[in-house]
C-alpha cells in the first residue's frame, strides 16, 4: 500500500515516547466518518506527521476519517464565516473577509469562552500557507478531493539544522551574555528546566528554528505581521519590513485559542533583571506543540481566520523600530550581532546567519 501523503510509517516504536509527540489514541475517527468502510490491512502504524494522529495501516477509501466539512454540525463561531472554511482533523475553521480595523475589533470583542484556561492570541501572516495532499489522501481524510488545510508548521520543520541540534551551544551563548552584561540571574534558574524553556522562547523570537510558534496577545501586533512584508537578502544580518504588495494574496490574521499547557507568556519566564527587547516589545507568547511527529499541531488551535481586504483600513500599526528595537533598547540583539561578527564556529554560526536579523527603523 502507498503511504498516505503527509504520513510516516513507524515500526516497533513505543508510542508513548515523549519525543515522538503522538496522540494517545489509535484509529480515532470522526463521528461523521464511514466506519464500515474502514478496513485495517496490517498491524503496522502510520502517523499523520502534521498532527501526530496514529492509525493502523488501512485501505485509503474515501471515508472521511477526519469528517466531511458539510456533515459537521455547527460549532460556535461558524456563523462568522463568509469565505468558506479551513479544515483540521475533526473540526472546521470559519474564514471571514474583513474590511476594516473596526470589523476586526468588533469580532474579537464578541468572542467569549466558558473555559478560563483558554487565551485569545493572534498570528498575522502576509499570506496563507496550506498543506498539500494528494486527492487520494484528501478523500480518505476528508471525503473530498481537496480542502484548505492551514499550515502553521514550526520553523524547525522547515529549516535545518533545527535549534535542538545546537541547543547546548545556544544555552552556553545565553550564559555568556548573562555573564558579559552581569545580568542578575540566580543559580537555580540557570540549572533547572525553566532556563531551557526560556532559551527556547528567546531563540524563536530572534529568528532561530525551533519547534514552536511565536504569537502575541496584542491585536495591533498581529495586524503588523499580516500587513507588513518581510525581506532579507541572503547572507545579510539586516532585514526590512515594508507594506505588502496590495495585488498579492490577502493577508490573514489567525485568532488562536490554545490551552494553558500549549503556550506560555514570554514575560512570565523572563527572569527579573534580564533586559527587555524584541519579545517584550512584541508582547510575545510561545506555542510549543509543533515537535516530533506533530509539526502542525498549532494549526488545530485556530479558532477563526480573518482575511484582510487589500483596500481596507486596518491602521494604526506599530512602526518597525517599536517591535524590533536596536542598540541599548535590545542588548541581546546587540550581543548576537557582535557574536556573529566574531564567528563562533560550528553549526550555531550557520543557524544564526540564516535566521537572526536586525530591522532598520
Amino acid at each position: 500500500m502507498a503511504i498516505p501523503d503527509g504520513f510516516v510509517m513507524l515500526d516497533g516504536v513505543d508510542r508513548t515516547e515523549l519525543g515522538l509527540n503522538l496522540d494517545s489514541s489509535l484509529n480515532e475517527l470522526s463521528a461523521f466518518a464511514d466506519p464500515p468502510l474502514i478496513a485495517p490491512i496490517s498491524d503496522r502504524i502510520m502517523v499523520d506527521r502534521h498532527y501526530g494522529l496514529v492509525y493502523t495501516e488501512m485501505e485509503l477509501l474515501p471515508v472521511a476519517v477526519y469528517g466531511k466539512t458539510d456533515d459537521l454540525p455547527a460549532y460556535s463561531g461558524d456563523e462568522l464565516a463568509n469565505y468558506g472554511f479551513l479544515r483540521v482533523p475533526f473540526r472546521r475553521i470559519p474564514r471571514r473577509i474583513v474590511h476594516s480595523r473596526k470589523d476586526v475589533e468588533s469580532i474579537v470583542g464578541s468572542i467569549h469562552s466558558a473555559d478560563t484556561k483558554l487565551r485569545i492570541l493572534y498570528r498575522g501572516q502576509c499570506r496563507e500557507y496550506l498543506i498539500e495532499r494528494t486527492s487520494e489522501t484528501s478523500q480518505w481524510l476528508y471525503g473530498v478531493e481537496s480542502v484548505l488545510e492551514p499550515s502553521l508548521a514550526a520553523s524547525a520543520s522547515r529549516r535545518k539544522p533545527g535549534l535542538e541540534s545546537v541547543m547546548p551551544e545556544w544555552c552556553a551563548l545565553l550564559k555568556v551574555f548573562i555573564d558579559t552584561y552581569k545580568i542578575p540571574v540566580n543559580h537555580e534558574f540557570l540549572t533547572d528546566g525553566t532556563f531551557r524553556l526560556f532559551a527556547l522562547a528567546l531563540a524563536q523570537h530572534y529568528g532561530l528554528p525551533t519547534s514552536g510558534l511565536d504569537v502575541t496577545d496584542r491585536l495591533e501586533i498581529g495586524l503588523y505581521f499580516a500587513l507588513m512584508q518581510y525581506q532579507k537578502a541572503a547572507g545579510s544580518p539586516e532585514a526590512a519590513y515594508t507594506y505588502r504588495d496590495r495585488t498579492a494574496a490577502m493577508p490573514v490574521l489567525y485568532i488562536l485559542a490554545p490551552a494553558e499547557n500549549q503556550q506560555f507568556d514570554y514575560e512570565q519566564y523572563r527572569p527579573e533583571g534580564f533586559p527587555t527587547g524584541r519579545p517584550t516589545a512584541q508582547s510575545a507568547f510561545f506555542m510549543h506543540t509543533g515537535w516530533g511527529h506533530a509539526e502542525n499541531l498549532c494549526a488545530s488551535r485556530i479558532f477563526l481566520a480573518l482575511y484582510l481586504d487589500p483596500d481596507g483600513d486596518f491602521g494604526p500599526i506599530p512602526a518597525p523600530n517599536e517591535l524590533f528595537p536596536l542598540g541599548g533598547d535590545d542588548l541581546f540583539a546587540t550581543f548576537l550581532t557582535e557574536m556573529m561578527q566574531r564567528k563562533l564556529g560550528g553549526p550555531l554560526d550557520r543557524v544564526l546567519a540564516e535566521g537572526f536579523y536586525t530591522v532598520a527603523p
